[in-house]
């Protein structure tokens, strides 16, 4: 994974989850997040998380990137149109990332 211009990352390396082929061939961008614990200069990066939720018939997906502390969001009918949305949008940069608001209290 290709570091992003200035990030200086830490992170801890562990050891890769065994992958589905037909997952690394569709979502590649997606699953690199999810599993590149180094960045293509060599240094540490906090792997990401995705998480889905179904709500009123739609899956809602965040991919949380912890590394740099800011998520991408997708909304679809089907689980895989809305990985398949976020794939594509990433992989294009076109991803609207946001931020995390740190030490705000609810």
């Amino acid at each position: 994974m290709k570091r992003p211009e200035g990030k200086v990352a830490g992170g801890a390396l562990g050891s890769l989850p065994a992958v589905d082929e037909a997952w690394v061939k569709k979502y590649p961008t997606i699953l690199s997040y999810l599993c590149d614990e180094t960045y293509d200069d060599g240094g540490a990066r906090v792997t990401s998380a995705l998480s889905i939720t179904i709500r009123e018939g739609d899956f809602l997906l965040a991919l949380n990137d912890k590394d740099l502390d800011q998520s991408v969001y997708t909304q679809a009918h089907t689980l895989t149109e809305g990985l398949k949305l976020m794939e594509e949008a990433i992989r294009e940069g076109k991803a609207q990332w946001r931020p995390w608001k740190k030490g705000k209290k609810k």
